[in-house]
């Protein structure tokens, strides 16, 4: 089963709330400031329509309190350090974060993202955080 995610970024509130009316069940946005006004406004319509919020872009440590707040899923788990803050976040929240860890499968020095051949030894270790609940592996592979 495939389902569609689809991207507000730099996308009006209005242009977000067209989205969610015309049925998609996936909203994501890569900046958490954008996500904030976007979530202020359309929180109960997200909640009445049984919309999921992701968030998919590169998340600063500084800014996980307000990303496990706001989102449903986390798509850019990049490291073990973000994850347990992330764990940390959502236990003193009372809730369990759903996150897809981010593989830098064009092994990209300016990407973020696990190895390959790294991955399976920090996943062993985030499925020891009580805060999280790992759904699967994200990758942007390069452009050539």
């Amino acid at each position: 089963m495939y389902e569609v995610v689809a991207v507000s970024k730099n996308r009006t509130i209005f242009d977000a709330k067209r989205v969610v009316l015309s049925g998609y069940k996936h909203l994501a946005e890569n900046r958490i400031s954008e996500a904030e006004e976007k979530y202020s406004a359309l929180q109960s319509l997200l909640a009445d329509k049984g919309v999921q919020f992701h968030f998919i872009g590169h998340l600063q440590s500084n800014k996980v309190r307000s990303a496990v707040r706001m989102f449903d899923v986390i798509q850019s788990v990049d490291s073990v350090k973000l994850a347990r803050k992330i764990s940390l976040c959502a236990i003193k929240l009372d809730k369990v974060q759903r996150i897809l860890v981010q593989i830098n499968s064009g092994e990209e020095k300016n990407k973020y993202g696990f190895h390959l051949t790294d991955v399976e030894s920090h996943l062993n270790i985030m499925k020891e955080f009580n805060g999280i609940q790992i759904e699967g592996l994200m990758a942007v592979h390069p452009y050539f």
